[in-house]
């Protein structure tokens, strides 16, 4: 029996995760973030608004940038050194779960801030949106992962990786919500 991880897309194998993403994946990877960090700074004003919908892409991107090399190189250490591009494409197709992810919880999230009688509320509510997402991509990733670094040994270094990266968003995130007025 398949099955895929989203409709549509082959199941995830070594070959599968490596497939080159099309615009269309860039497209939800950046979407999602842009709509959901709209709904956290809806409440509040136009400028907190725009700030969250631009800083949440920024923010998953930055732990990104700063976290991958890091794990590429704790899995060598560890004895196991996958191919680079093999690692990147696991990271976008994780980014683009994420994106689909944040779009799919965006209307949820729309309709309970707005019925929301304050903005602290509807900024709280926002931000578990956030962070769900954020919890459930870094799973996506890690099962990714798993299909890429076949050492077991290496394997180690990616809930390490996890928390790490959780940790670093979140004070990215802490700092967009006060960039945004929101904290």
């Amino acid at each position: 029996m398949s099955h895929s991880t989203l409709a549509g897309t082959p199941p995830l194998t070594p070959q599968a995760a490596s497939l080159p993403l099309t615009l269309k994946d860039g497209a939800l990877a950046l979407s999602g973030p842009l709509a959901l960090g709209a709904c956290v700074g809806l409440k509040a004003d136009l400028g907190a608004t725009a700030t969250m919908a631009i800083s949440l892409p920024l923010v998953l991107a930055g732990v990104m940038i700063i976290t991958l090399p890091a794990l590429y190189v704790s899995a060598s250490m560890l004895g196991y050194a996958p191919r680079v591009s093999l690692v990147r494409d696991a990271a976008l197709g994780a980014a683009r779960d994420v994106g689909v992810m944040m779009l799919g919880l965006t209307p949820a999230t729309l309709f309970v801030a707005a019925s929301l009688p304050g903005v602290d509320e509807a900024t709280v509510m926002g931000s578990l949106a956030v962070a769900l997402c954020a919890m459930l991509g870094a799973r996506a990733f890690s099962f990714r992962l798993k299909t890429v670094i076949t050492e077991r040994r290496a394997l180690i270094a990616i809930p390490l990786w996890m928390v790490l990266s959780l940790g670093l968003g979140w004070q990215f995130y802490l700092m967009a919500l006060r960039a945004g007025g929101l904290l």
